[in-house]
């Protein structure tokens, strides 16, 4: 912070601009600076996030049930791998999600 001198005025120097150049209050530093990120503009993650949050509804052994398609995706995915006799994979994916209790 400037310090006054004992006749009042100002000190000037490095680091201490003259008054009339420093910034105003409620003034940016940098006005022309990095824009603000448009709020429709989002970001391939958070796209890819929002899709597999959408629920829908799916036929299971007759019944019909809502789903996010997350969860409809991880089914088919386990369904696949056990009618194939990937069972490796499968337990794979177990040790990832730390499921082999």
């Amino acid at each position: 912070m400037a310090t006054k001198t004992k006749s009042g005025q100002y000190q000037v120097g490095y680091g201490k601009p003259p008054r009339e150049h420093q910034f105003q209050k409620g003034e940016s530093g940098n006005p022309s600076g990095r824009r603000r990120r448009d709020r429709y503009d989002k970001s391939a993650k958070e796209i890819l996030q929002q899709i597999l949050c959408e629920r829908v509804t799916v036929s299971t052994k007759g019944k019909k049930q809502r789903m996010s398609l997350k969860e409809v995706a991880l089914r088919k995915y386990v369904e696949k791998l056990v009618s194939s006799g990937r069972f490796y994979d499968l337990d794979a994916l177990f040790k990832h999600y730390r499921l082999d209790d």
